[in-house]
């Protein structure tokens, strides 16, 4: 199963980095995951491309869950607000912290949309 992470507001990719770094650390995702950064093309005037999105590779598909508590627990220790969205294909979940903030919650919520699909 293959799907994205986006800290949303993150213009030089900082947030991202340390979501790709914090996920890396994890043994349980280590073992069964690939992170990789992914990089968006800038407007003209900008220079370079951003690595502004976590892209992850899971094997086996039921470590999804593990996946995202990670996520969830990334997203409680920054201790301000931010906003993700998770993509898989054409499914996109928007989380904001603002609005959910426990990381069991937000792994639920982002599994039950972009599992099976």
């Amino acid at each position: 199963m293959e799907f994205t992470v986006q800290v949303v507001d993150d213009p030089a990719g900082e947030s991202a980095r340390s979501l790709a770094d914090w996920l890396s650390k994890d043994t349980d995702v280590r073992d069964n995951a690939r992170v990789a950064l992914q990089e968006s093309q800038q407007s003209t005037d900008e220079m370079g491309p951003l690595a502004d999105t976590v892209q992850l590779l899971l094997q086996p598909d039921g470590v999804l869950v593990a996946v995202l508590s990670v996520v969830g627990v990334w997203l409680e220790a920054r201790g301000r607000r931010t906003r993700i969205r998770v993509r898989r294909g054409d499914v996109v979940v928007e989380i904001d912290t603002a609005q959910v903030d426990d990381p069991d919650e937000i792994a639920t919520i982002v599994a039950r949309e972009i599992q099976d699909r």
